[in-house]
């Protein structure tokens, strides 16, 4: 059974927005993805802007808080059963016609929810699941940065589950159990997938040395965003292991239980046969297997 993916990460600052573009386009080195494979536009401009001024464009001259959300970064997708339901461990495989089915779906339910705020997205095939990264600029009906009146409440959220659901239901995507957070994953460490190499957390490699003048909150934040990519890893991998570990347990269950019936119908055949074979023994036979 496959559900779907509906994750947001809201963007405050230019320079977010720059790395989470230079995550979604590839500018850094990305874990898990395939260098070989191109990913694909689905909605965009055709002035080739970066990002940042395709928002700037979007938001206007507006007067804004310094705290405002810039825009959203959406991640949409559905489980790897819908993708791949007959191989959904094999990373990087897909059904096209599935995949041809998920985007126009979801490109519609972009449009329909959100129209001309939607501003960027791409599908992405060089990880272990495609998935489509949207960028949304969050305006609301009188065309004002405003985050708040979309997503700025638990019912708002839900109702965001919800329509994305409905948008997948005829493919046969379920949504999850509402108000579960097991399964949620920030949409800037989706890439760290579970199926990567295992990994050892080298601290002496990963935390920096503080900046001239870089104050502690700061030092922090950069510390924390030059982690969480590689905890992510390793705790989505612990999560992966238990999973499949639950799975083997079944699976020895579900053996068991198949070998007890395989035994039993093996003696039920046994005897049947045994019975055939005397029905069609002469008396004197009969008489020398009765003893």
């Amino acid at each position: 059974m496959a559900f779907t993916i509906c994750r947001i990460q809201k963007i405050k600052s230019w320079g977010a927005l720059a790395r989470s573009e230079a995550h979604t386009v590839r500018k850094v080195n990305t874990p898990n993805a395939n260098p070989q494979i191109k990913n694909l536009e689905v909605i965009g401009n055709c002035d080739n802007l970066d990002l940042e001024m395709i928002v700037r464009n979007k938001i206007g001259s507006q007067k804004y808080r310094s705290d405002a959300v810039l825009a959203v970064e959406m991640l949409l997708s559905a489980s790897a059963e819908y993708f791949r339901p007959y191989a959904a461990y094999e990373g990087g495989n897909y059904d096209k016609q599935r995949l041809d089915d998920f985007v126009e779906a979801v490109v519609k339910w972009l449009d329909n929810s959100w129209g001309d705020g939607i501003v960027k997205a791409s599908l992405h095939l060089d990880e272990i699941t495609p998935h489509i990264h949207a960028y949304l600029v969050p305006l609301d009906e009188r065309r004002k940065l405003n985050c708040k009146a979309l997503f700025g409440t638990r019912v708002k959220m839900y109702q965001l589950q919800d329509s994305f659901a409905n948008a997948l239901g005829h493919l046969g995507i379920m949504r999850g159990v509402k108000g579960s957070v097991a399964t949620h994953t920030k949409v800037k460490k989706y890439y760290a997938a579970v199926n990567q190499d295992s990994q050892l957390l080298d601290l002496e490699r990963y935390i920096p040395q503080p900046q001239a003048q870089e104050g502690s909150v700061a030092y922090r934040q950069r510390v924390i965003e030059l982690l969480d990519p590689q905890l992510e890893v390793i705790n989505q991998q612990l999560r992966e292991r238990d999973r499949v570990l639950q799975k083997l347990t079944e699976l020895k269950q579900t053996a068991s239980v198949s070998e007890q019936l395989r035994y039993s119908l093996e003696k039920e055949l046994y005897s049947l046969r045994a019975n055939h074979s005397r029905q069609n023994l002469s008396l004197s036979e009969v008489a020398y297997e009765l003893g």
